[in-house]
């Protein structure tokens, strides 16, 4: 799942993957946002998202992640 940290409304990407906090069901996780603020890699990395990327990003780093879900998915 690719999943922006900043969404439209009052949910974040933090309630989001609170919501999907069943780590025996869930898909991995890569995380993206534009407004990178202190600690939210950190937070991510603890809520066992695959990856933690800026945008703007190239191709190379997206299906680098990608690819690291697919074959080693955390959660």
């Amino acid at each position: 799942m690719l999943l922006d940290l900043h969404l439209s409304g009052q949910a974040d990407g933090f309630v989001v993957l609170d919501a999907l906090r069943n780590p025996g069901t869930r898909p991995p996780i890569i995380m993206m946002t534009a407004c990178d603020e202190l600690g939210n890699a950190q937070r991510a990395a603890r809520l066992s998202t695959t990856a933690y990327l800026l945008k703007p990003m190239d191709e190379t780093t997206i299906t680098g992640a990608i690819n690291q879900a697919m074959v080693n998915p955390k959660g």
